[in-house]
């Protein structure tokens, strides 16, 4: 029973679709075709011909028909689609019993344009079902194009090109010989009887007494197209043609109707109708190639979207995807985008594929091809040159250098750019900019490499390496700088770095200008010049002074000529490299008053020319021409906001506040009485509080705006500070904003409640952490203490939170014990404080090594002990000797001189010469212990 009903379900499915149908009427004058050459025309424009032909003889309209043409269909949501052109000559009227909608003529007029196509079709379970026929009017007029091809345009890669020469009937045809003669042409003159026997035949000319089909041409016709199609439909299709760059129109003809001719303008501009984005490109068997193309079209084409599809040799190849996106309406140019996509796999080497991407419309057809190349040796091709904008392949000190790079790799791949010189990276120097200009997807890569605040030092050999995923290739570029050696002034001081603002400058010990009054300072002049100078630059520093209302325009007039006013500075000279040379002043000077300024000129001298390589005026501010003092803390309802700014006169004539109070914007000068409302001179009241000062000794301007107490109201208002400067050209204005932010005020206090005091006992090694966590409104301004001493986060042995709500030290040391104290103000509440008591004790390891440390002091001090016993007894030893020895007979004076025979030979014995077999020294000092009784010989003949 099922099946019965599924088979008669599936029979009214299949009724209904047969049932979309365009009927016409029964008349001899009007004819239905149905293609039969589908399949010998290219496959490109087979979307676009419709198969079914209905043809009108113009007679049968002037002598009146009930309908035009009917659309059948078995829904309500049946719908009859007509040319645009035809819209003005047709009304419609839809029966919803009957499912027809029927279209009629206004008049019973022959009218080309009906010619065109129509198409019924209905939604049936949310599938569009329809069926199209393509309308000819065989009237005397044998050619034409429609009003909505206004003009036609020139190509862009475009593979055909699309002439919309549409004939109104389908009986011309392209391959019918044109005639030598085409003034022999007549049109056959056949009565009504002869018209309806042989009506194609009537419509055909005699040319030279013959019968000849219709041919269709164009003027001109020397565009050599590579292939050329023809079609009643659509017209000519002419593939690669080369189009004159100065033609202004396409004229189409026929030789049916020698006096009708149609002229088609065109516009030379290049059309954005199809385009694909990548060129031709070269592939290697193993890759896979993604092509993308993309269509524009306006909001006129409202009769069919433009159909956007591939073509070609895709089909040899393996598609894994073939995607087209939904067309995307870009608001500002009031125009429709649609993508689409293949991405394709299994190239063989040494094969070429061409692809299309085509566009079909009403408006015609349009189609862009590229070649692929597979070969089978991967290759990456490297060119640098000069940009346009560096003239003269020749680059100035201080300017920047352009330089265009053009890769080409096979395969396609992304690329890696690396800047060196001598060995060293450049990838951290902001001075070298590399950017991307083309579609990455593109095999033919263009980048631009910037090299900015170019310097003499950039004379040396740039090496830039660029890898590609198999390859990788170098390339050296030198450049070419002009200009004159150029200066730069430092200066040293002899006082603690820390305590005046000195900034380092690439590490050469030298620090950039920043003097306060009082200060001892020398003077340094870097200049920056060629490696390749002729001798030594002659360097010398001019000094004078100047008054804060002159030393602007001082500065201005000054040259290195010598004068009453000046004085030249002793230096000493120091080359820091091949570039660079400094000069360092011997003396040192020292900025005595705030209204007088030092202004220096560093001159060199080459070629016999004196010039200024750099000059500078310093003045005793120790802070910013411009400086704003904003609320010290975050704003609470109820709060009064003060907020101020100041400029000095010697590089600002004046300063600007802007006001919003969320509504409109208010603008008022240091010289102005009133507010005006921005950008006009209309005064207005503002509810705010002005107070503008000038310090004359210093020259400052300044600028103090009160508000009344805030609420939630006046949140997101803002003030606007602006210096404007004497010479905007050399030194910009500068501004400052502040935006309001209004809280809920809340208490101050600790999260956590411990005591005012806590006493903490750590072991070294241990971890603490001091909590200071806290609630309230506005933001507290917390600081650390440990004593008196403030602390910071540039201790690397402390470890602050976020907001530095607490600290934390890890692994403890006895020199950590201390109190601290955190403390807490926000300028509302009271100033909360909170004080830790460390104490931190030694552990058993350091017990240890104290009872160590006493044993090896006790052993030491008994070593020492003993050899003082030792040397005590040795000493004693050796006096007694001494005094054995001074009792002896030896010890008596001798008497020196011959030997006195008449004398004892004991008191002449140091006369008495000793024989060769003397005793030896051991003999004698043992016979010296016998004599003093310490030893004894053992036998009686142990001394000879």
């Amino acid at each position: 029973m099922f099946r019965i009903v599924f088979i008669c379900i599936a029979f009214v499915i299949h009724y209904l679709v047969e049932s979309v149908v365009i009927e016409y009427p029964h008349n001899k004058q009007i004819e239905e075709r149905i293609r039969k050459d589908i399949d010998s025309i290219d496959s490109i424009f087979r979307y676009y011909i419709v198969p079914r032909e209905i043809q009108f003889h113009a007679s049968a309209i002037t002598n009146g028909l009930p309908y035009f043409l009917l659309c059948k269909g078995s829904q309500k949501s049946i719908n009859l689609t007509v040319p645009i052109s035809a819209v003005k000559d047709l009304y419609l009227t839809t029966d919803d019993k009957t499912h027809t909608i029927t279209a009629k003529l206004y008049k019973n007029q022959s009218n080309i344009n009906l010619v065109g196509r129509y198409t019924c079709s209905e939604i049936i379970k949310d599938k569009n079902y329809e069926t199209t026929v393509h309308v000819f009017i065989r009237d005397k007029n044998s050619l034409f194009t429609k009003s909505l091809h206004s003009k036609i345009f020139k190509q862009t890669g475009i593979h055909f090109f699309n002439l919309p020469c549409q004939t109104t009937n389908w009986y011309p045809k392209m391959s019918c010989p044109i005639p030598i003669n085409q003034e022999k042409c007549k049109i056959r003159k056949c009565n009504l009887r002869e018209r309806q026997a042989k009506e194609r035949k009537c419509d055909l000319p005699l040319c030279d007494k013959k019968d000849r089909c219709i041919p269709v041409y164009y003027t001109p016709s020397d565009l050599k197209p590579e292939k050329m199609f023809f079609d009643p439909q659509i017209g000519f299709a002419l593939e690669n043609p080369t189009i004159p760059n100065d033609l202004t129109d396409f004229t189409c003809m026929s030789n049916s109707t020698l006096s009708k001719k149609v002229k088609i303008p065109f516009d030379s501009s290049p059309p954005d109708y199809v385009r694909i984005h990548q060129s031709s490109l070269s592939v290697m068997s193993d890759e896979t190639l993604r092509l993308s193309c993309e269509i524009q079209y306006g909001t006129k084409i409202n009769r069919k979207m433009p159909t956007l599809f591939w073509f070609e040799d895709i089909y040899n190849l393996s598609l894994i995807l073939n995607h087209t996106e939904k067309p995307v309406f870009n608001l500002k140019t009031q125009v429709y985008n649609r993508n689409s996509s293949i991405t394709l796999h299994g190239f063989k080497p040494k094969h070429v594929y061409r692809f299309y991407c085509v566009r079909v419309s009403d408006h015609g057809l349009y189609s862009h091809s590229i070649d692929i190349t597979c070969v089978d040796t991967p290759l990456l091709d490297v060119e640098i040159d000069l940009n346009e904008s560096n003239v003269d392949k020749k680059i100035s000190y201080g300017s920047i250098s352009v330089h265009d790079i053009s890769i080409y790799t096979i395969p396609r791949s992304s690329v890696i750019i690396e800047l060196s010189r001598d060995g060293i990276s450049l990838a951290n120097d902001k001075r070298f900019e590399i950017l991307s200009t083309n579609n990455q997807e593109n095999q033919y890569l263009e980048y631009v490499l910037k090299i900015h605040n170019v310097t003499f030092e950039d004379e040396k050999d740039l090496k830039i390496t660029v890898k590609s995923s198999l390859l990788e290739k170098t390339e050296i570029i030198k450049l070419a700088i002009i200009g004159d050696p150029v200066g730069q002034f430092s200066f040293t001081t002899e006082q603690e770095f820390s305590v005046i603002p000195w900034r380092d400058e690439n590490n050469l010990n030298i620090y950039s200008y920043g003097v306060s009054e009082y200060d001892s300072y020398c003077i340094v002049c870097t200049i920056r010049h060629r490696s390749n100078i002729q001798q030594p630059l002659n360097v010398y520093i001019q000094y004078s002074t100047c008054s804060i209302d002159d030393c602007l325009s001082n500065l201005i007039d000054k040259t290195c000529q010598i004068s009453s006013g000046t004085t030249l500075m002793n230096t000493i000279s120091n080359p820091i490299n091949n570039y660079q040379t400094q000069f360092v002043s011997n003396d040192s000077h020292k900025l005595t008053a705030s209204s007088i300024g030092h202004q220096y000129l560093c001159c060199y001298q080459e070629n016999g020319l004196i010039n200024i390589a750099k000059g500078i005026t310093i003045l005793s501010r120790n802070h910013n021409m411009f400086y704003v003092n904003r609320p010290e803390f975050s704003l609470v309802k109820g709060d009064i906001l003060t907020y101020s700014c100041e400029g000095h006169q010697l590089i600002y004539n004046n300063l600007q506040i802007i006001y919003n109070d969320g509504y409109s914007t208010y603008e008022r000068t240091y010289f102005d009485k009133e507010w005006h409302l921005k950008g006009t001179n209309q005064v207005k009241h503002v509810d705010i509080s002005w107070n503008s000062t000038i310090n004359q000794y210093i020259r400052i301007m300044k600028i103090e705006v009160k508000t009344s107490p805030l609420g939630m109201i006046d949140n997101n208002k803002y003030f606007q500070c602006i210096g404007l400067s004497k010479q905007p050209n050399i030194i910009p204005n500068v501004n400052d904003t502040y935006f309001i932010n209004i809280d809920d005020p809340l208490p101050l206090q600790f999260k956590n409640y411990l005591q005012t005091v806590s006493h903490l006992n750590r072991k070294t090694g241990d971890n603490v952490e001091f909590d200071c966590k806290f609630d309230g409104r506005p933001k507290p301004k917390l600081s650390w203490f440990k004593g008196k001493v403030p602390l910071n986060n540039q201790d690397s042995t402390l470890k602050f939170a976020d907001n530095n709500e607490s600290i934390t030290i890890n692994r403890l040391q006895a020199s950590d014990t201390g109190y601290y104290t955190c403390e807490l103000n926000n300028g509302h509440d009271i100033t909360l404080r909170r004080s830790f008591d460390l104490r931190v004790q030694g552990t058993n390891t350091y017990s240890k090594f104290g009872r160590l440390t006493g044993i090896f002091v006790l052993i030491s001090s008994v070593i020492v002990l003993i050899m003082l016993i030792l040397l005590i007894t040795v000493g004693t030893k050796y006096f007694q000797m001494k005094r054995i020895v001074k009792k002896s007979i030896f010890s008596e004076h001798q008497s020196t001189g011959p030997v006195d025979k008449s004398q004892s030979a004991m008191s002449q014995l140091t006369r008495i010469p000793l024989p060769d077999n003397f005793a030896s020294t051991h003999q004698i000092r043992t016979l010296l212990g016998y004599l003093n009784g310490d030893d004894l010989p053992e036998t009686s003949d142990d001394f000879k």
